[in-house]
């Protein structure tokens, strides 16, 4: 079996080169006393460049850095995020259920369109105010009559539809 043997250095101005910098393979102790001071300073430049690397740092939308890979947006780790108008539009959404919801075809209400022409299925109708909201009403009284027309019409075929497949079997 080999023994390693350690090699000694009897002259410490041999262990650096030219720059001062600790040549390949040498060593150079540090007596306990006198690691405090160099601890603080390795802090101190561990910091600044701590807050270096913060500042170009990128994050997702979500402000980590696990959904980079993914498509998204990217915002510089130290931008102030405008939180207000997040706040505004998520206040909004989840206000909206309460406000005057639109009947169905209805415009927003201006009084110069009270009382123009419109098409209500195609029929001719007006536009009158409910509300906040301007709805096209048919012009004819004898609406009633034609929607029950219609639904008789239906369920004829409805009649006649059924009673064919009820004998189908029997062609």
């Amino acid at each position: 079996m080999a023994r390693s043997r350690k090699r000694k250095f009897s002259d410490e101005d041999d262990a650096f080169d030219e720059n001062g910098i600790l040549k390949d393979g040498r060593s150079f102790r540090i007596p306990m006393r006198d690691s405090d001071a160099l601890q603080r300073d390795v802090a101190q430049f561990a910091d600044q460049n701590r807050q270096q690397r913060d500042a170009n740092r990128v994050t997702d939308a979500s402000g980590g850095t696990a959904g980079l890979h993914k498509p998204g947006f990217r915002i510089a780790a130290t931008a102030k995020r405008d939180l207000d108008c997040y706040d505004s539009y998520d206040f909004d959404l989840s206000q909206q259920w309460r406000r005057d919801v639109a009947p169905y075809g209805a415009y927003p209400y201006t009084a110069a369109a009270e009382g123009c022409a419109c098409t209500l299925d195609g029929a001719p109708g007006t536009l009158v105010k409910q509300g906040n909201w301007l709805v096209c009403t048919p012009d004819d009284d004898d609406d009633s009559t034609s929607d029950a027309r219609s639904v008789d019409q239906r369920e004829a075929a409805y009649q006649k539809y059924d009673s064919d497949l009820r004998d189908a079997w029997r062609r």
